[in-house]
């Protein structure tokens, strides 16, 4: 962070909490002494609860309220968000872990039925590093017409928007992720599968997965997009890469069909145009691709874990393990390649 971000940040902490140190939630509100928020009633904290056991999510399970920092657009349809936090704390989620925020309806969605005002709420997934004190990301898709996109794209410095975090919200499967007696094993494995926003959690997990002194594990980041202009976080991505060569390949597929072969892209002004690059591989990710480019299952006779971990659209779900949420199905395209339910992650 440099001097003038962390002025910028310190600035927008104290308008903010000069324009409100309430915590925003269903239920009466509570004192939060290490929220940063004025502390009347110390006996107050003992109410908190969070999603997860210590350490715990920055967030409770119910809404608290913190400053936009910063915003910015990262493609043409889509903004990185920086929210403050008070000084020396950061967000500390469990990774992989989602936040929910309350997104505001605007006076003017209201209509002439009567009918009441609404609050929305829309899961985010944290892209910044947990550990990172003072401010953290988020990824925030802009869809025309979409409340939440329409919500974010008119933040500014100094608004306030409240976060929670609730126990659907924690994935079952945790960083360090395998077996802690094989957390240091390079032979442990992890191909990420990821459609569009779908990078957001990859990307939360990447930074301990390389980051953490010991973790060998290796990984390989499949990325979809419909087009070169279209690949969100690159710079982060290409940096983490170039940092790690050794751990984490990344290989981003583009094309707005299943037989895209390449010849119309042109990413941030390079010329690609009018020719196949070996930068992308085109098309959809498929059997193929995964068979190719990622790791394969484990060996039930060797050491060392592979696991799968697929976020994106439906019909990425559907393709690869036959639901989001139910068991994979043997028509699918993992369960072919050999995985089972217990090596298949799903944001």
């Amino acid at each position: 962070m440099t001097a003038n971000t962390a002025s910028s940040l310190k600035r927008c902490w104290i308008l903010f909490w000069t324009v409100s140190v309430a915590v925003v939630a269903a239920e009466e509100p509570v004192s939060l002494a290490h929220h940063g928020f004025p502390v009347e009633d110390k006996t107050a904290l003992a109410g908190l609860q969070y999603a997860a056991d210590p350490p715990h999510c920055y967030f409770p399970t119910q809404f608290v309220s913190v400053p936009v920092i910063a915003s910015r657009h990262t493609t043409h349809d889509s903004k990185i968000v920086t929210f403050g936090l008070p000084e020396g704390m950061s967000l500390d989620l469990p990774v992989s872990s989602a936040i929910v925020m309350k997104v505001l309806e605007d006076e003017q969605d209201g209509n002439d039925s009567g009918k009441k005002k609404r609050d929305v709420m829309r899961p985010y997934n944290p892209i910044s590093n947990s550990r990172r004190e003072g401010s953290f990301d988020i990824l925030v898709k802009i869809y025309p017409g979409g409340k939440a996109g329409t919500y974010v794209g008119q933040l500014k410095a100094g608004d306030a928007v409240s976060f929670k975090q609730t126990k659907p919200n924690v994935k079952k499967f945790r960083y360090p992720f395998f077996d802690s007696s094989n957390d240091d094993d390079a032979r442990n494995t992890i191909t990420m599968i990821a459609g569009g926003t779908g990078v957001a959690p990859m990307l939360q997990a990447l930074y301990p997965l390389l980051e953490t002194p010991g973790d060998r594990t290796r990984v390989r980041l499949l990325y979809g997009n419909k087009s070169a202009e279209d690949i969100l976080l690159r710079p982060e991505l290409d940096e983490l890469a170039r940092r790690y060569p050794d751990r984490l390949r990344i290989h981003y597929v583009i094309g707005d069909t299943a037989e895209h072969t390449g010849g119309t892209e042109c990413a941030g002004g390079a010329e690609v145009c009018g020719t196949e690059s070996d930068e992308y591989e085109y098309g959809w990710i498929d059997e193929e691709k995964i068979r190719r480019l990622g790791f394969p299952p484990a060996d039930p006779g060797q050491d060392g874990s592979s696991a799968v971990w697929i976020c994106g659209v439906d019909a990425m779900y559907n393709s690869l393990a036959g639901s989001r949420l139910k068991r994979i199905t043997q028509e699918s395209t993992l369960y072919r390649l050999g995985y089972r339910d217990d090596a298949v992650w799903r944001s």
